[in-house]
C-alpha cells in the first residue's frame, strides 16, 4: 500500500480513531438526540390524542347542552301555555261569578223596586179610596158607613 501513498499504521490509528469518535458521539450526541426526539415525538402524540379526546367531550357537551336547553324551552313554553290555559279558565271563572253577582244584585233590586211599587201603590190606593169617598160623599150626599166604603172600593179597584 505504500505505492499508493497509504501509511498502513496512520490507517489503523486513523480507523481507531474513527471509531472511538463515532462511539463517543453515538452514545453521547446521537443516542440522547434519538431519545429526545422520541420522546417528543411521544408528548406531541399524546397532545393530539387529548386534544382530539378533548375536542370529543366539548362536541358531546356542546350536543348535551343543546339537548338540554332544547327541553327547557319545551318545558318553559308547555308552562306558558298552562298558565295562559289557568289563567283563561279563572278568568272566565271570574267573569261567571261577577255575572252571576249582577244577576243577583239585579234580581235583589228588581224585588225591592217591586216591594217599593207595591207599597206606593198600596199607599196610593188608601189615598184615591180616600178621594173617592169624599167625592161620593159630596156627590151622594150622605155618609157611607165603613162597610159600604170597602165594597164600592172593592168594586172599584176590581175594574
Amino acid at each position: 500500500m505504500e505505492a499508493l501513498g497509504i501509511n498502513f499504521g496512520l490507517l489503523i490509528v486513523q480507523i481507531i480513531a474513527f471509531i472511538i469518535v463515532f462511539l463517543t458521539l453515538n452514545s453521547w450526541v446521537y443516542k440522547p438526540m434519538l431519545d429526545m426526539m422520541e420522546s417528543r415525538k411521544t408528548k406531541i402524540a399524546q397532545g393530539l390524542e387529548d386534544a382530539r379526546v378533548a375536542a370529543e367531550a366539548r362536541a358531546d357537551a356542546q350536543k348535551d347542552a343543546d339537548k338540554i336547553r332544547a327541553e327547557a324551552q319545551a318545558e318553559a313554553g308547555k308552562i306558558v301555555r298552562e298558565a295562559t290555559e289557568r289563567a283563561a279558565s279563572a278568568g272566565k271563572d271570574v267573569k261567571a261569578a261577577a255575572e252571576a253577582e249582577a244577576a243577583k244584585a239585579r234580581e235583589a233590586a228588581m224585588g225591592e223596586a217591586e216591594l217599593e211599587r207595591n207599597r206606593i201603590l198600596g199607599d196610593l190606593r188608601g189615598q184615591v179610596a180616600a178621594l173617592a169617598i169624599a167625592a161620593a160623599n159630596k156627590l151622594v150626599g150622605e155618609a157611607l158607613d165603613e162597610k159600604k166604603q170597602h165594597a164600592l172600593i172593592d168594586e172599584f179597584f176590581s175594574v
